[in-house]
This record gives C-alpha cells, sequence and structure tokens, in this order.
C-alpha cells in the first residue's frame, strides 16, 4: 500500500492510530466523519494533510495518519474461519509429509 504520494487523498486507505491503542483502518470520502470515544475526526481535515501527520479530534485528542500495512488491513479483515500464512502453511505441510505427489 506504500506510495510515493505524500498527501492523503480522497479514496486512499488510511490507518489511524489513536490513544490507548484505539486504531481505526477507513477509506478517506470527502464530506464524511469517524466517531470514537475520543472525539470525531472529519475526512476533510485527513484529505491532502502528509501521512505521519498528527490530526486532533474535537475534543483535542490526538490520531496519527499512516497508509496501512498489508498487516494493519489483514488484521481488520473480518472472516469466519482463520487465516493460514504462508509461514504457518510451510510448517504445516512440513509436519505432515507432505511432498510433491502427495
Amino acid at each position: 500500500m506504500t506510495t510515493t504520494r505524500r498527501l492523503a487523498q480522497p479514496g486512499d486507505l488510511a490507518y489511524l492510530v489513536g490513544p490507548r491503542g484505539q486504531n481505526f483502518t477507513i477509506q478517506l470520502k470527502a464530506g464524511e466523519q469517524l466517531h470514537s470515544m475520543h472525539g470525531i475526526l472529519s475526512h476533510n481535515d485527513l484529505i491532502g494533510a502528509a501521512w505521519g501527520t498528527e490530526i486532533k479530534t474535537h475534543l483535542g485528542k490526538r490520531f496519527t495518519l499512516l497508509q496501512p500495512a498489508l498487516d494493519d488491513l489483514l488484521r481488520d479483515i473480518e472472516r469466519s474461519s482463520q487465516v493460514v500464512y504462508p509461514k504457518d502453511l510451510g510448517y504445516i505441510l512440513l509436519n505432515l509429509g507432505i511432498g510433491p505427489g502427495s
């Protein structure tokens, strides 16, 4: 997800790191707001801001605007089953003795 653009644009995915571990992944849309227990953040305040900027809610709480990493996106995915990552899959295959022709 990392790009060479230095400013957040409408349609971008943004990862907001807030106080006490309250983090959000949102898609930036003009005119929308994010409501949290720490206050309200306007998407308009985020659009055009540089990645890494600290933005304050209407209550004065600070959130940091970041581009989400793949790990951030995977953690936020709602799923009904467990995701098996490639490194875990390799371990499972080795322990089961699965190889070519199995």
